[in-house]
């Protein structure tokens, strides 16, 4: 027991670190474990919120190849900082958010483009009905529309940095008709188009 939860701790301040490192959580797609379920497996759910398989031949944390390709956005003051605020920020940042909210952020952020998923998608995947899910979300105090437009935010911002992807491809991606209403919604988020905000961003 004591070296099953010594890797479980290893594995969770892995995943909260190397998050913190691109500043974006990385979501698990399935965690191996090398060992039977322990008491406390309901637990589980919020260190690692995605499917457990135990008694496997290793342990091992298994998700989507883009996080490697993510640059490290943290400094060495930045780092020095963090440690000296260990353990308790690897228990308190970048933890899962179970949310309705967070749980659409996630499948949205997932997607190759966002209009892959509709409510009626997102509603059936969480086993509930479209006018139930809108409800719980009014309860956050957040819409469909509303996660919709943050992701796209989000999205936009991180590709125009770090990608040298066209401006007109990044809309495509984000489910806009046409690249001008991109640039609006952009402009409205920002007050920057997205070509000026990437200029200003490399210079």
């Amino acid at each position: 027991m004591p070296n099953q939860i010594f890797v479980e701790s290893i594995a969770v301040i892995w995943l909260r670190f190397f998050s913190w490192l691109i500043d974006r959580t990385i979501l698990l797609e399935r965690v191996l474990l090398a060992f039977p379920p322990p008491d406390y497996n309901e637990d589980y759910s919020d260190m690692f919120p995605c499917r457990h398989y135990f008694n496997q031949g290793e342990t091992c944390l298994v998700f989507n190849t883009r996080y490697l390709q993510m640059p490290l956005v943290r400094d060495e003051q930045q780092l020095a900082d963090f440690l000296s605020r260990a353990p308790e920020c690897l228990l308190t940042q970048y933890k899962s958010d179970h949310s309705f909210t967070g749980r659409i952020r996630r499948m949205l952020q997932q997607q190759n483009s966002i209009e892959n998923l509709s409510l009626d998608d997102v509603a059936a995947r969480l086993y509930t009905s479209p006018q139930t899910l809108r409800r719980r979300l009014k309860e956050e105090g957040n819409s469909w529309q509303d996660i919709k437009d943050s992701v796209r935010r989000d999205m936009a911002v991180y590709q125009l940095k770090q990608q040298e992807t066209a401006v007109a491809e990044i809309a495509e991606r984000l489910g806009f008709s046409e690249p001008s209403a991109f640039n609006r919604a952009f402009k409205k988020w920002t007050g920057l188009a997205p070509g000026a905000y990437r200029d200003k961003f490399r210079s």
